[in-house]
Order: structure tokens, then C-alpha cells, then sequence
């Protein structure tokens, strides 16, 4: 029986070709002693005891699935292994031809995730503030969740062909979101279970071994689960049910992960049928009829509820995000007074207000 890809020997690349940085930044994030082994043991060293060598000693290769989470040019072995996002203002239908691109996005699994929710954190996510008169506590209504926007484009990364010429292509509409992978469902799970976007089964799993990894970083449980997670997801932020749908030939999925209602509604209340891009954290104001809140900025307020001690870098591990951004928002919510720090960098710990 053939080796999944992800876990074959690649005849391409060579021991330079994997990062030391990468990798050991992967092992303290994921808690592994070979962490402070590398400049010990060595790179190969240390791939052969994670198990990601293929072949005898005499003829050793590394197996692609180390080329997907530690080479700092992974696009080299597998093409167009990218994110591209296009959005459109007006639609696609209504206006084809207004659209706006954002640059491909690359590196290794895990980068293209965490910089492609970054981006969707900047101009899809929001939340809508709407104050009550009669009542102490405002509606919020979240355009979209973080999580089932993140569990779709993780779900395209577990379970895409490395072979195929085609990047996870993200549209952004008025009304959706729409993710598409290649390639599409396998053929062992039936049209109508798909379209049913429930919890389905199937009898071949792509990237076992890339999966386990992402879910040594929290990025996914496996399983099967991501559909159920993501109806979820969206049916706790009071939206319509995701979409699924793949082609009789099975070359594609597409997830259509639809906006919330009341969000939309208020959105075009406010807006004169417009959408804005989302306001930042500091840009909201309380005294307002209606204001957006960065989503991430509430992730963060969350966990320094959970976990005053915290530090930045675990923070970063924790939510996907690089070293500048948290440092961005923690100043952010510090000048908003949402957050403050109680005793010193070594012993102190996070007060939310």
C-alpha cells in the first residue's frame, strides 16, 4: 500500500533545507524536550527521533511533511501551497468586475493559517455594538466567529493534495465568506451527505501526520469533528448553517460560511447599505448608537482572564499571533484601561477591568 504523501521521502530536499529555527520553535511551543537538543544532536538528529526520515541510513530522506512545517520556502517542493483572498465590495454577481486582491499568502501550514486569519481578523471580522435604552447591556453581534473562520482554512491545509496546482482560494462577499480547496471531498462520502454539512466519515484520510501536528498546536482536533465544530460555532453566534459543496468529479470543496444577520442588518442600518472595513479596539467609542470591536482584542481579554500569568510570548503561541501584535494589542487595551498590569514582568499578572 502506498504511503500517504505528506509522510513519503521528498528526493528534492536536503537537511539545509529545513529551518533549526522553525523547528525548535515548534517543539517549545508544542513542550517537546528535543527543544533545547538541537544545537546538541543537530537537525537530522533530531527529525530522525520525531520520526520524519524516510528510508534506510545509507539513503535517508526527509519526509514532506517536514518540508510543510519547517522550510522556510516550503513552496519550492509544493507550488502555488498558498492562501489568495479576493474581495468583492459589491458582490460577484452584482459587480464582477470590482474587486480587491490581497497578496498570496505563504510559508510553512502553520504560518499561512495564523497570517491568513490575520488577515481576515483586519478585514472581515468585526463585532456590532448596538446599545439598548431600556436595558444595562448592549446586542453584540459578531460578523463572523474566529474559530469557524479559522477551523475552515485549517480544514483546507489538513486535507489538500500538495500535488495540485491550485492555492486555498478565500472570497469575501457582502454576505459570505467562501473557502475553496482542492481537492474535493472523497468520493467514498455520497453528494447528499455533503450537502447536509453534517459529521460525515470517509475511508481515506489526506495528511495524517500534518494533522497531528496542527493539533499539537490547537489548531485542529481531528477526528472528523471540523464540520460539527463549525455549525457549532455558527449556530451559537446566531447564524445561518455553513455551506458545503463539491463536484461530481470531486476536484474542489467549497465551504460558504454566510455572515450573521443581525450584523448585516445593522451594518447596512448604519452604513447606507455599505460595508465598512471593521473598526480597530481603539476606535471604539461607548457613547455611539453602534461600534465595531476587533474580535481578537476580546480573544485577548479572555485570556488574561483565564490566565493572569500569562506571558507575551505564550500569548502569542496561544492566539497565532507574532510578537509585534500582541504587543500592539495589549498597548491598545492597556490605553483603553480594558486591561493593566499588576507587579513586576517576572511576577506579575494581567487585570482585566
Amino acid at each position: 500500500m502506498e504511503l500517504e504523501f505528506d509522510v513519503q521521502g521528498n528526493t528534492k530536499a536536503t537537511i539545509e533545507d529545513i529551518s533549526p529555527v522553525l523547528l525548535e520553535a515548534h517543539l517549545k511551543a508544542t513542550g517537546s524536550k528535543l527543544a533545547k537538543q538541537i544545537g546538541k544532536l543537530g537537525v537530522k538528529e533530531v527529525l530522525a527521533q520525531m520520526e520524519l526520515l524516510e528510508g534506510p541510513p545509507e539513503r535517508q530522506r526527509i519526509k514532506n511533511v517536514a518540508l510543510m512545517m519547517f522550510c522556510d520556502y516550503p513552496d519550492k517542493f509544493f507550488p502555488y501551497m498558498q492562501v489568495e483572498i479576493t474581495r468583492f465590495p459589491n458582490g460577484s454577481i452584482r459587480d464582477p468586475k470590482n474587486f480587491v486582491e490581497i497578496p498570496p499568502i505563504k510559508g510553512t501550514v502553520p504560518q499561512i493559517i495564523r497570517r491568513t486569519m490575520e488577515k481576515l481578523q483586519d478585514i472581515a471580522i468585526a463585532v456590532y455594538v448596538q446599545k439598548v435604552s431600556d436595558k444595562m447591556e448592549a446586542n453584540r453581534f459578531l460578523s463572523y466567529p474566529y474559530e469557524v473562520l479559522e477551523e475552515a482554512i485549517v480544514n483546507a491545509f489538513y486535507h489538500r493534495d500538495y500535488m495540485c496546482y491550485e492555492p486555498v482560494q478565500v472570497e469575501i462577499e457582502p454576505d459570505c465568506i467562501r473557502i475553496i480547496s482542492y481537492p474535493g471531498i472523497d468520493r467514498s462520502v455520497p453528494i447528499k451527505v455533503v450537502e447536509k454539512g453534517e459529521r460525515f466519515k470517509t475511508r481515506m484520510y489526506r495528511n495524517r501526520r500534518l494533522g497531528e501536528f496542527l493539533k499539537e498546536l490547537d489548531l485542529t482536533e481531528g477526528r472528523c469533528t471540523g464540520i460539527p465544530a463549525i455549525q457549532e460555532g455558527l449556530e451559537k453566534n446566531g447564524s445561518p448553517r455553513a455551506v458545503f459543496e463539491t463536484d461530481d468529479d470531486r476536484k474542489a470543496v467549497c465551504v460558504t460560511i454566510p455572515i450573521q444577520p443581525e450584523y448585516l442588518k445593522n451594518l447596512e442600518l448604519n452604513a447606507g447599505s455599505k460595508t465598512p472595513k471593521p473598526r480597530k479596539t481603539a476606535e471604539y467609542r461607548g457613547d455611539k448608537d453602534g461600534a465595531f470591536e476587533d474580535e481578537m482584542a476580546l480573544r485577548v481579554i479572555k485570556t488574561f482572564k483565564k490566565h493572569p500569568e500569562i506571558s507575551q510570548e505564550e500569548l502569542g503561541e496561544r492566539l497565532g499571533m507574532s510578537r509585534r501584535t500582541v504587543q500592539k494589542y495589549i498597548k491598545t487595551l492597556k490605553e483603553t484601561g480594558r486591561i493593566e498590569r499588576v507587579g513586576g514582568r517576572r511576577y506579575g499578572h494581567w487585570k482585566v477591568n
